[in-house]
């Protein structure tokens, strides 16, 4: 370790090695610290062989600002000089080279310090150490080392989404028209989110969307229908009456807990699409941007009605809000169908 590295670190013993320095050369440069900005002198030079190199070019008056430049490569190599002779807790130990002491980087520390005793080396064989003249069980450490990693590689829990635990063995229903894809879906719902949270106004709908559209890579020709939808969210009865209630709130991320046994649990974790608390208690209501025909209806309530009957029940067991209803807005038909909240039970 050099002793930049050394500064602000301590130890009970430290050996100073290394007792040779670089050899003193004539500075090259000369940098001017005196002012608010600092200002740069450099020789020009070429070597003309390894050891010998001739100098081309200096700046003006340069034999003094050389000299100014030795007085702060010696004050540093004293500052640096401190921090090694102020490392060590207990005991500093200082390798010196008494031959040529003017390349002892330490020299300067033993300045007057002829009382201070050289380190005392015990004559001696060392200790021989113990050879360990077993026979190693590597087959059977290996095994048990085995055995250790499949255990840790046991999930502790599980994760999964509102959707995937009550799609779980769901029978589900025929889609007799094309889907719009995902990024209709997520557009459709931040745009209802931006719109009534208040972020954006409701007039600038399509404008919105169409930002929209480019982050979730919709596809330019669903943009107009992404539009009609909202606007048939907005225009719908349950919208004004979400208005009228005490508290909204859209895209809301729940997460919850299971035991699914003694040594597993069961992480929950969706995003309920809108709620509004009245006098009664909470409505919660999912969004469902499907395309299907009028008399499949009843095949996509009894597929989607277990998700929000899932999102009702976490939200009065999470927060203990108690739930008035829960609900399916198929935005296709503009048409809200409240699902039995007995259903969940």
């Amino acid at each position: 370790m050099n002793l930049n590295k050394a500064k602000g670190l301590e130890a009970p013993v430290v050996f100073l090695a290394g007792p040779y320095g670089e050899s003193d050369h004539d500075a090259d440069q000369h940098i001017d610290r005196s002012g608010s900005i600092a200002k740069g002198y450099f020789t020009i030079s070429q070597r003309l062989s390894e050891h010998v190199v001739e100098l081309i070019a200096q700046p003006p008056n340069w034999k003094a600002l050389s000299e100014k430049e030795r007085l702060f490569v010696n004050a540093e190599k004293d500052r640096l000089l401190y921090v090694a002779a102020t490392r060590a807790k207990q005991l500093l130990v200082v390798s010196l080279y008494p031959e040529q002491p003017a390349k002892c980087s330490w020299s300067s520390l033993m300045y007057n310090a002829e009382h201070v005793a050289e380190l005392i080396v015990h004559e001696g064989e060392p200790e021989g150490r113990e050879v360990y003249a077993y026979q190693p069980m590597l087959e059977e450490s290996m095994s048990k080392l085995s055995n250790q990693l499949l255990e840790a590689k046991k999930p502790s829990y599980r994760q999964v989404t509102v959707t995937e635990l009550t799609k779980t063995g769901a029978v589900i229903p025929g889609w007799s028209v094309k889907g719009r894809g995902q990024a209709f879906g997520n557009v459709v719902h931040r745009c209802i989110e931006a719109i009534g949270n208040g972020r954006v106004q409701s007039s600038d709908g399509e404008t919105y969307i169409k930002h929209l559209a480019k982050q979730e890579g919709l596809k330019p020709g669903l943009v107009t229908e992404a539009v009609v939808t909202v606007e048939l969210v907005l225009g719908s009865e349950l919208w004004p009456t979400s208005i009228k209630a005490k508290r909204r709130l859209f895209e809301v991320s729940m997460f919850s807990t299971k035991k699914v046994n003694k040594a597993e649990g069961l992480y929950v974790k969706g995003v309920i699409d809108f709620l509004f608390e009245e006098d009664e208690g909470w409505v919660i209501v999912g969004y469902k941007t499907d395309m299907f025909e009028s008399e499949s209806e009843e095949d996509f309530i009894r597929f989607y009605s277990p998700q929000v009957l899932q999102y009702a029940s976490e939200w009065n067991q999470i927060f203990g809000y108690p739930v008035k209803e829960a609900g399916l807005f198929f935005t296709q038909f503009q048409k809200y169908v409240p699902i039995r909240l007995e259903e969940s039970e």
